[in-house]
């Protein structure tokens, strides 16, 4: 009997049975030592296989499951594999795209900073070579709807014995791709905004300094002067304030509070002041809240600047506070042109301006809504915008109550 060797360890024996001991000589014992080796090496091989065939079956399952879209690319760019994360991503299932290219699955194939790079299967592999750390960025439109943008890198396998292939990972950043737009939009709104008042106490400025005038006119310049002044450090604040206000209580000066307080507060605060009445309801003056009273005092003051602000017509500006189901409900009714349907979804997005029918009222920067929507979940709250019924918008606020 010999041992059989496998990975270094003994696996097992081989055995010979003679019914004549005086046979087994030299020859005959050299020739189970080399069964024993290629049996030991077989079993050694088998024992890789199935090792490899477990990383591969785990590889593969991470790869299927994985969050970031994967797929294979075959060299006449047919898509071989397509991953659950890339269904999910692009909207496309395995079976709409497997043996089918991007540009046949898709209306669009676009790579910006690389034209044509889907022309062939060298001129998107140059394009991943080429790019800092092999990452393209790629809009995929389909039936003319809004684009999908990925973030994709590749690399090139096989090429001498197996066909080459493309395997690319990808991520979906469309709504990374939307804020950089609104951000460019916001750069260039501000530098208007704050431009604007600016102008407008600089000129009012030099005429006081240049010439002499009557009192009355002194006194208007004056107030020119001091609104923009107002309008100028209220669009800084908010600027300031829209990036450190998280959605937490920290950093909160909480007090005990009516409510009714808060809303004359926010109404006092109006510069200049409202064009409509503003009828706060009687109820207000008995609902207790715990808040802070300068921060929520700008959300209120933000919400009925709205109503006014986007109402071109006559009419009073209700503000209704009351307790539900526990807590307390302060709606702003306005009965102005009210929001368009294609605006509501975005109107808590950061830098948007909420598309009011028909309205020629100023914008401002954009960040009201959202600022006003970040102080309230800081409270622990929720807001809602709806149409009023008859016409109009209506701002919803619930807040928890002491």
């Amino acid at each position: 009997a010999l041992p059989i060797i496998a990975d270094g360890a003994c696996a097992g024996v081989a055995a010979a049975y003679f019914a004549d001991t005086s046979a087994l000589d030299a020859a005959k014992l050299a020739m189970l030592q080399v069964l024993a080796e290629h049996g030991g090496a077989a079993l050694a091989r088998a024992r890789r296989f199935e090792r490899l065939e477990g990383d591969a079956e785990q590889h593969a399952a991470l790869v299927a499951e994985t969050a970031e879209g994967f797929c294979t690319l075959n060299d006449r760019l047919a898509v071989v594999f397509w991953n659950r994360a890339a269904e999910r991503i692009t909207g496309v299932s395995a079976g709409e795209i497997v043996a089918k290219s991007l540009t046949d699955t898709f209306t669009r194939v676009e790579v910006p900073s690389r034209p044509g790079a889907f022309s062939s299967f060298e001129a998107l592999a140059e394009a991943f070579a080429a790019a800092r750390s092999h990452t393209i960025e790629i809009a995929l439109r389909r039936d003319g709807g809004e684009p999908t943008w990925l973030s994709m890198a590749g690399a090139t396998v096989g090429g001498r014995i197996h066909r080459r292939h493309l395997v690319c990972c990808f991520r979906d950043i469309t709504e990374q791709k939307r804020l950089e737009g609104l951000r460019s939009e916001f750069v260039s709104l501000v530098t208007h905004q704050l431009r604007t008042p600016l102008t407008s106490i600089r000129g009012y400025a030099e005429l006081l300094g240049a010439v002499e005038m009557p009192a009355d006119q002194v006194m208007e310049f004056g107030t020119i002067i001091a609104n923009a002044s107002t309008r100028l450090a209220s669009s800084i604040t908010d600027v300031m304030d829209f990036e450190q206000l998280a959605a937490s209580r920290d950093g909160l000066n909480i007090v005990h509070l009516r409510l009714s307080d808060v809303l004359e507060a926010a109404l006092a605060s109006l510069m200049p002041a409202p064009r409509h009445a503003v009828r706060i309801n009687a109820d207000a003056k008995n609902i207790l809240l715990d808040a802070d009273l300068d921060r929520l005092t700008r959300a209120f003051a933000h919400l009925i600047g709205n109503a006014d602000r986007y109402w071109p017509g006559d009419g009073d500006i209700v503000v209704d506070g009351s307790l539900v189901d526990g807590g307390v409900s302060v709606a702003i009714v306005d009965r102005g042109p009210g929001i368009d349907t294609n605006a509501a979804g975005d109107l808590f997005s950061p830098y948007h301006h909420a598309a009011r029918k028909r309205s020629n009222a100023g914008q401002g920067l954009g960040l009201g809504l959202s600022l006003t929507k970040r102080i309230v979940e800081s409270h622990s709250g929720r807001m809602a915008v709806e149409q009023t019924p008859g016409g109009g918008t209506t701002v919803r606020v619930w807040l928890p109550s002491t």
